[in-house]
């Protein structure tokens, strides 16, 4: 009995129709920005399931001998600065004035849950009564189509707004 139900569980395998690893349609990272008006930047954070990431790193490793988890932590991070640089901008914008903040990456951190990427947007304008924040993310929507970015964001005085930054093929959204 236990013979049929192995032979029946892995015919659809054995023909090649289904692969055996397991994949999914969806992919999603969760990110937080604030406003920290006294360090005059946005801080952030953004958080992957640890198997999407790494299948995303291997995609962008222009090295054909290199693998992401044999990288070392140096190299990796440099691949998360590059990623992140290339894929996610903020802008604030106040009546006709549009200004955009200047990336930097901080670091990561890595578990079996998550991978957690921290960065920083500086040269928030003078004034923020009454902006716009736009936010463009498109992070790791060219290595995955389903890719869907979440973002919460927290303004100057503490509000906060949860939105997609994925609307069909496009990668941005606004706050306040």
């Amino acid at each position: 009995m236990n013979l049929l139900l192995v032979l029946f569980t892995s015919f659809p395998v054995l023909l090649g129709n289904v692969s055996p690893k397991i994949q999914h349609e969806f992919y999603v990272s969760i990110t937080e920005l604030r406003v920290d008006l006294e360090q005059d930047r946005v801080t952030a954070s953004m958080q992957f399931f640890p198997d999407d990431w790494e299948r995303a790193m291997n995609a962008l490793v222009t090295e054909k001998d290199v693998r992401y988890h044999a990288m070392s932590e140096l190299k990796k991070d440099s691949l998360h600065a590059y990623e992140l640089a290339r894929t996610f901008n903020i802008q604030c914008s106040r009546e006709d004035v549009r200004t955009e903040l200047m990336f930097s990456f901080v670091g990561s951190e890595t578990d079996n849950e998550y991978v957690k990427l921290f960065f920083t947007f500086s040269g928030l304008p003078k004034e923020l009564d009454d902006s716009n924040w736009i936010i463009h993310c498109s992070t790791l929507s060219d290595v995955f189509s389903s890719q869907e970015n979440i973002i919460t964001f927290y303004n100057e005085l503490g509000r906060r707004a949860t939105s997609s930054c994925r609307v069909e093929n496009e990668y941005y959204t606004s706050f306040f």
